[in-house]
């Protein structure tokens, strides 16, 4: 039986979500140095070997950024800032912040429409999704969801928005042609991360319980769950492979699950509290952000593999991950720091 002590800092992390931890850039800079150094140790690489992936710039944006979103046919980054209920807007070209727009308290995720016309996000205190319009930079409209919305996952064969409610252990489901919540998915407890997969299926990641949701979007039923490993946050789907990539934070690993079994076939060790995914098909790869590392790792996505040399130290309090799938420049938030990292491949 739990103590009242364990009792309620459960109830009170169920009810903050994610926990963050602010370490001292001492403390950071050696986690960082130990993360690249393992990757050489365990490449067998000599100590001068650098990292194909290289930081080429740094821009100041709003507090705490937590998570990001690319918008190539604008050309524009969005950026959830959790610390000031904003969004910076990057300029992808000049590499400045442009505008700074308000949207609701903390907001915990951002994703751009299939026809990059709209930006969503999602803002947890509010229990809203913030609808911005990509060429006037200005909120249109305002959807309330579920209680602690953290997640959002379009899928463009339906135009339906997925948005994770992590205290009510739902999924709410929005017709972005009407901004309207039709249907409210029943899924597992601390829902987390989200992914779209094969026609008819989306992935939800359980925080409280280490595993993942199959739903089945025609019925908008839970149909199956896939043990992953402890506090699953970001989910990440290459479609071009049939694999749904799972960053365990707790574990320090992240999961790779068979889309056509639906079982892990995987599990790969990381750097300290991954948190972001995300998917290069230029470069084959899947980016993994690693919260604690101040670092990026980097799976290669045909063998399924980590390339540990080519891991590169980034900032502090390394939240979510995007890549620019034009240029395949990579956009890192540093939340301690309140900053975005622009990576490139080298």
């Amino acid at each position: 039986m739990q103590s009242s002590m364990q009792s309620r800092w459960h109830e009170e992390a169920r009810a903050r979500g994610p926990r963050r931890r602010r370490r001292s850039r001492a403390s950071v800079r050696l986690r960082i140095g130990v993360a690249i150094g393992l990757g050489v140790l365990l490449t067998g690489g000599a100590c001068e070997a650098e990292s194909p992936l290289q930081v080429t710039e740094e821009i100041s944006v709003g507090a705490q950024p937590n998570a990001l979103a690319v918008a190539p046919s604008a050309g524009l980054v969005f950026v959830a800032n959790t610390g000031d209920g904003t969004v910076s807007v990057i300029d992808a070209a000049t590499r400045e912040v442009t505008s700074t727009i308000p949207v609701g308290v903390e907001p915990t995720d951002v994703v751009v429409g299939p026809d990059g016309t709209a930006a969503y996000v999602t803002n947890s205190k509010d229990d809203t999704v913030s609808v911005i319009d990509t060429a006037t930079l200005q909120v249109t409209g305002t959807i309330t969801v579920g209680s602690r919305p953290k997640h959002a996952a379009i899928d463009p064969s339906s135009n339906v928005l997925y948005v994770s409610n992590w205290v009510d252990a739902t999924v709410s489901v929005i017709d972005l042609a009407t901004l309207q919540v039709t249907d409210t998915i029943v899924v597992l407890e601390g829902a987390s991360g989200l992914a779209v997969g094969a026609p008819g299926t989306l992935y939800v990641g359980s925080w409280d319980t280490g595993a993942v949701a199959v739903v089945d979007t025609a019925t908008r039923q839970v149909v199956t769950t896939i043990a992953v490993g402890r506090e699953p946050f970001a989910l990440q789907l290459d479609a071009a492979e049939g694999f749904v990539y799972v960053t365990n934070s707790r574990d320090d690993t992240v999961s790779v699950i068979d889309a056509s079994t639906n079982t892990v076939s995987a599990t790969l060790d990381v750097g300290r509290e991954p948190y972001g995914l995300a998917f290069d098909s230029r470069a084959s790869a899947v980016y993994v952000s690693a919260w604690w590392d101040g670092s990026v790792w980097v799976i290669d996505s045909g063998s399924r593999q980590v390339s540990p040399a080519n891991t590169v130290g980034i900032g502090e309090g390394v939240e979510d991950i995007a890549v620019d799938p034009t240029t395949g420049f990579i956009y890192v938030a540093n939340s301690n720091l309140g900053s975005v990292s622009i990576v490139e491949v080298r």
